[in-house]
Order: C-alpha cells, then structure tokens, then sequence
C-alpha cells in the first residue's frame, strides 16, 4: 500500500506533493398541500449534512439559490423561494436578494435551529466573504473569510447542529494568499454565534463536494487529485486524512457528491462515471496510523465496509446525492441527463454493511414547464432534501428552475414520477407546460419579473477556466469507461 502522510503542515504537504506527481492514479488519505404530491409533514426538520448549491429550510418552506448574474449595482444576488405554494397558481418567487457586494454567491446553506441562511461570495480576486441571511426579515450581515482564502465553485458549507457552527470549504486567493499556493484550501469551522472562523484545516487541493456527522465530527471530502481515495477530515483535531477504501478503489468512478447519515453513521457517494453509488458504513471507525507520521480513518468491522451498489438508473453517473436522516434514504441525481434514484439504507446502525441491506429505485425528471429536457445542476451539484416533508429536490443547470419530487411518491410509483407536465402555464411566467405534473413533481420557477436587468460581469468573474476544468472532468472521465 501506498503510505500517505497527511497530518496538518508535514503530511498536508506530503499530500500535495503526491498530487501533482501522481495525479489521479493515487491513493490518498409548516405543513401544506400543494396539489396531488404528497408534501404532509412526516418527519423533524434536519440541517443538510452534505454541501450544496443550493440551501433548503424545511421548517419555514423556502428555498435559496445563488445566481449566476450580478445586477445592474454590480451586487450578486440570491433568490428566494416559497416552497409552501401551489407553482400553478401563485409565483413561487418572493424575491431577488440584492448581496450589497461585488461578488458572485457560490453556495449557500440553513441553520433551521436559528434560521439563518449562509451565503458562500467570491470576488475572486481578494479574500471571500461569508453572508448571513436572517430569514425572519431577510436582514444581511457579512463576515470575513480567513485572509487569502475564497470560496471556489464548488465551495459549500454544511451546519453541524451539535455545537452551534458550520464547516466551510474554501480555496486559495492566487497572489493573495500569504503562504502560497494550496496554502489557505481547506477547511475551517465558522462559530454561528461568536460569527467567526476557527483556524483552516489545510487540505492544499480544491474540494468538490463534502459531507459532515455532527455526533463525530468526521467530515468526507472528494477531490479529483485523490480521487477514488477520499479526504477524511478530523475536525476537532484539525487533521486532514485520508479514507482508503477498497470497493471505491476497484470501482474506480470518481466518487464525487457526498452525504451522510447522521443517526446510522453510513455515508453515500455518488460517482462521476457509475450509476452504482458507493456506500460506506463508518459506524465504529477510528482515526489512526500506522507510522507516527500517517493519519488514515479506519472503518470498524471488516475492510471494506462498503458496498458499491447500482441505483438502477440509465445515467453515465449519478453523483449527486442528499440524504434523510429521518427515512434513511439518499436522493440522487446524475450528471448530464434527467435521471433520478431513491436508495432506501439502514434504518439502524450496523456493524457490516452488506448490499443485501441496500434497495433502489430510479426514474426520470419530466421536461421541465419551458418544455426543455431537465439537466440537475453538476459540479458544483444543487441537490438537497426536506426532512420536514420528505421531499427532493436538485435546481437545474441554467439555475432557472427548482424541481421538486415528492419521495414517497417515488418510492411508491416510480414509473409515474416522470410523467410529462400538462399543457397550461405556470404561475408569474408564461410556459407551454404547467408545473405540476400531478404524479409528485412540481417545478419552482426562479426567472426574475420582467422589470428586473443584470449587468454583465466583470472580466474577473469569468467562468472560462471553471467551464474548462469542468469539460476536462467530463471528458477525461468518459474516456477512461471501458
């Protein structure tokens, strides 16, 4: 086995070394009803436990999403969602949140407890900030990022209910960052009460996507230099480690969108280029070395305690993964097609994993109400859950309409679930299709009124480079599928 030093300062630098010379080839450390989908309340309201474009608050019915265009002040903006409403009859958009910052928002999340979205922004060129959206009155606070640290596009933030703070991702501000490159890329914990960070958590390499189980505070990172290992990142002890797991080694897929179960302590990654979801059992697993200088997590039971499981759904890959602590099933969206898939876990902790515990169902998202084919959003990946109701829902690509799929409807009827809308139009914007489909998917559009404008944006907020890397991602990967 390859040993990989991953300890703060000696092994963080190990790791990178590792990654530039090895590349991907190594091996590393309120109720209502709205229409025929069943939206009753069925469980407690649970803060998402994996990052996200996009931020859900179950408890109040509303919906943040980061938008891609910054308006005619230069301000980004976010737009707000009420998720209690019939699409079909009332505008679903309460309104477009003005940032007050020359900065493009990348991510957000809630704290349900508090109320209180959290706002990734990126001017790309100077330290990031983080904004504090409170949802009683939608009054604005900004705080800092640690200095030369931003968040990067697939940035995110996931609330741990246990303490009171919230673990953010973060990447380096090139010609800004004291300590150079890869220094000020991590992870660092931001305290919701005090509204500051803690010290950064250095990883050196950019984080795709990462989930958090407040109860251990153990946080699963991907990253495609040390893809198909995982970051297994310590977060009281400010390490950064490596989880090496066989059946993710062997199915070599790219596991890239991350959740977690809080109360089971299993994990599920959705991969780039497999419709198979790895799903790791963690329950009992310990951080440890084998030499003074190595930091692995090691899972309990018998290596591996994993399964690589097929979601059933004809996609390429469905990376995109949020899951429900309260009916312990992960929501899954894939990456370059509408397909959907609902895969039932544990409903207990267990000591071995096994497939034979995993059960699945897939379907497709219909054409959304514009008539267009329905394409999530991947890379970064805007999928999320609602506990309260247990709901799924994923914003697409062009970040024009939140879809929502009533889970138990799925899980019942799956087949149903991509019935086509209906001719009609949707509430506050004119559509050849109406945004229910009656079968549990409804459609919540964010297009701004008429009397809104964007400017264009300035030359530093490009997405050139990200689009490129990303193509790279979709090629490379697609390429290396036998």
């Amino acid at each position: 086995m390859l040993s990989v030093n991953c300890r703060r300062g000696v092994g963080a630098a190990a790791l990178f070394m590792l990654s530039v010379g090895i590349g991907l080839g190594m091996t590393a450390c309120g109720n209502s009803n709205n229409g025929s989908s069943s939206s009753h309340t069925t469980g407690a309201a649970t803060d998402a436990t994996g990052s996200s474009l996009i931020a859900v608050d179950c408890k109040r019915q509303r919906a943040y999403v980061p938008l891609p265009d910054l308006n005619n002040n230069l301000h980004g903006q976010v737009a707000e969602l009420d998720l209690s409403v019939n699409p079909d009859k009332k505008n679903p958009l309460i309104k477009i949140l003005d940032i007050g910052e020359i900065a493009l928002p990348r991510s957000a999340t809630v704290d349900i407890e508090t109320g209180t979205v959290l706002v990734l922004l990126d001017n790309v060129m100077d330290t990031g900030v983080l904004l504090l959206i409170n949802e009683a009155n939608d009054s604005l606070a900004t705080v800092p990022f640690p200095f030369g640290s931003r968040p990067s596009e697939n940035s995110g933030a996931v609330i741990n209910s246990s303490n009171g703070t919230a673990l953010v991702s973060m990447s380096n501000v090139d010609g800004v960052c004291p300590t150079g490159f890869g220094g000020c890329t991590g992870q660092a914990v931001f305290d919701l009460t005090a509204r500051t960070f803690g010290p950064l958590l250095l990883t050196l390499v950019d984080l795709d996507s990462f989930a958090l189980v407040p109860s251990t505070e153990i946080s699963l990172a991907s990253s495609d230099p040390v893809t198909p290992g995982l970051f297994a990142l310590d977060v009281p002890g400010n390490n950064a480690c490596g989880l090496v797991d066989a059946n993710l080694q062997s199915l070599n897929a790219d596991p890239d969108g991350i959740a977690a179960d809080p109360t089971t302590n299993i994990w599920v990654a959705g991969n780039f280029i497999s419709p198979l979801a790895s799903v790791i059992n963690l329950n009992g697993a310990a951080f440890g070395a084998d030499e003074p200088l190595d930091c692995f997590l090691n899972e309990g039971g018998t290596p591996p305690n994993s399964a690589n499981f097929d979601t059933g759904a004809a996609a390429l890959g469905m990376p995109g993964v949020a899951i429900n602590p309260v009916t312990h099933q992960a929501f899954m969206t894939a990456q370059g097609g509408n397909q959907i898939a609902l895969l039932s876990l544990p409903k207990k902790p267990v000591t071995q994993l096994s497939a034979s515990m995993l059960s699945s169902v897939s379907s497709t998202i219909p054409n959304g109400p514009d008539g267009l084919p329905f394409e999530p959003a991947n890379f970064p990946y805007g999928t999320n859950v609602d506990s309260c109701h247990n709901l799924g829902y994923v914003i697409n690509t062009d970040l024009t309409f939140l879809a929502q799929i009533a889970l138990a409807n799925f899980k019942n009827n799956a087949a149903a679930i991509g019935t086509a809308l209906p001719a009609g139009t949707c509430a506050g914007v004119t559509t050849p299709f109406k945004c229910d489909n009656g079968k549990g998917v409804k459609f919540f559009q964010l297009l701004a009124p008429s009397t809104a404008s964007t400017a264009d944006l300035p030359g530093q907020f490009s997405s050139t480079a990200f689009k490129a890397r990303k193509l790279a991602k979709q090629r490379g990967n697609t390429s290396s599928v036998k």
